[in-house]
């Protein structure tokens, strides 16, 4: 699948893949702060934003899409990172293609599948079947819209993720987001990928950054420790005073991480 991209800055290529629900646009303000550093690729994933939709939406497809596009601009090794389900994409292509990774970041999440009934999961259900069931042309105004949501699924999953997936065509408002498909695989993406994919893989030289927000519950201690088996050289660090939106929460924090890393890899 060919991905929209958004490219800023020259040299060493860093690719960052956005969450669930969000867009290359959710990290452009990331991408200026370090462009003087290195060449930053923003890509919406499938589904997302102004990429192409599809009937699935599994790790090994976004892995497989993210090859597709360092294939099509003809780079040969890659810093990638990832935030959420982007994070858990970056996991997966990392495993699948160690010889095209200079260096890994993580964005509070784990690639392990989440405890049954988990309260992550149920919320992402909520969203999405909130989604589905809401027109936007049914409504005059994003104000409008707004007044609707906020009731339920809260005023700030509604600024944050709702209001920006939405988008005008001739002057009708209209989701730009394919939330029947990603309803429909939601426990493919959800899950991640199990330990036994990752059993006996251990990644030994190289360079990888656990960023994880203070007040999110989407990393376990018990994942940490995984994560730090199979990636012997993780740098875990903890956002303060952020949660899972560490790139709205904590810019500054992802930012200096990002930086340590294009450092630590720049010989890879």
């Amino acid at each position: 699948m060919k991905l929209f991209y958004r490219s800023y800055g020259s040299g060493t290529p860093l690719i960052i893949l956005h969450g669930l629900y969000g867009s290359s646009d959710n990290w452009v303000s990331v991408a200026h702060k370090l462009k003087d550093e290195c060449m930053v690729i923003l890509p919406d994933m499938r589904n997302h934003g102004h990429s192409p939709w599809a009937d699935t939406h599994s790790y090994e497809d976004m892995s497989h899409d993210v090859e597709e596009l360092i294939e099509s601009l003809g780079l040969s090794k890659v810093f990638i990172a990832g935030h959420s389900m982007g994070g858990k994409t970056a996991i997966r292509f990392t495993v699948d293609n160690p010889e095209k990774v200079k260096g890994l970041f993580i964005g509070d999440i784990s690639p392990f599948p989440y405890p049954a009934n988990d309260e992550i999961s149920g919320q992402h259900r909520n969203i999405l079947n909130t989604i589905c069931s809401v027109n936007p042309e049914d409504f005059k105004s994003r104000d409008d819209l707004a007044k609707h949501l906020i009731p339920l699924v809260g005023e700030k999953t509604t600024n944050l993720v709702l209001l920006k997936n939405i988008t005008i065509e001739k002057g009708v408002m209209k989701w730009r987001l394919n939330a029947r498909v990603l309803l429909a695989n939601i426990d493919s993406y959800s899950e991640g990928f199990s330990e036994k994919y990752i059993s006996g893989r251990i990644f030994s030289d190289l360079p990888v950054i656990l960023l994880k927000g203070e007040r999110s519950k989407y990393v376990s201690e018990s994942d940490m420790e995984k994560i730090q088996k199979i990636f012997p050289l993780t740098d875990v660090r903890v956002a303060e005073q952020c949660g899972h939106w560490i790139h709205t929460d904590c810019p500054d924090a992802v930012v200096d991480a990002l930086k340590t890393l294009l450092k630590s890899g720049e010989n890879k």
